[in-house]
């Protein structure tokens, strides 16, 4: 019966290449990745972000204010896992983000509960942006909410 040792310098050709095929495909992940236009906020960690510091400075809402007033800024992007939350103190801003990015703004996420409770999104708090929550909208603001339904509603 003969075994066959594996030759020392083939292993290490082996391990070589391992390495420097791992250390190119990190290249590129990291070099690939597209710089986003998101406003300033504090460092996080890697994949948790800023969840570590939200559960050890409670209430969350004065951690956040404190750190916006440390950076010097109206608007903040703070990481909580892979959800990213846009913070804004100034009305300026909030007006601008809720008059001119309203389309980014009005789609909703997707889940189990939500599909459950609006009997497959079909009412307007988790219906997704688009024509049939435009017409909503519409039915909601002209119809329901109009100043003639609401005195009749007081009366």
């Amino acid at each position: 019966m003969s075994m066959s040792i594996i030759n020392p310098s083939s292993f290490t050709l082996v391990i070589f290449s391992f390495t420097l095929v791992l250390a190119l495909a990190m290249l590129f992940l990291i070099v690939k990745k597209p710089k986003e236009q998101l406003p300033p906020g504090p460092r996080g960690w890697p994949i948790i972000g800023n969840l570590f510091h939200m559960i050890m400075n409670r209430p969350v809402h004065v951690w956040i204010h404190r750190s916006m007033e440390d950076m010097q800024t109206e608007i903040a992007c703070f990481r909580f896992a892979r959800v990213r939350v846009i913070t804004v103190t100034s009305s300026e801003i909030a007006r601008e983000v809720l008059r001119e990015k309203d389309e980014a703004l009005a789609d909703r996420s997707e889940s189990y509960s939500s599909n459950l409770i609006s009997h497959g999104y079909k009412e307007i708090v988790f219906n997704s942006y688009g024509d049939n929550w435009k017409l909503m909208k519409k039915m909601m603001t002209t119809k329901l909410m109009s100043p003639t339904t609401l005195n009749r509603l007081i009366a």
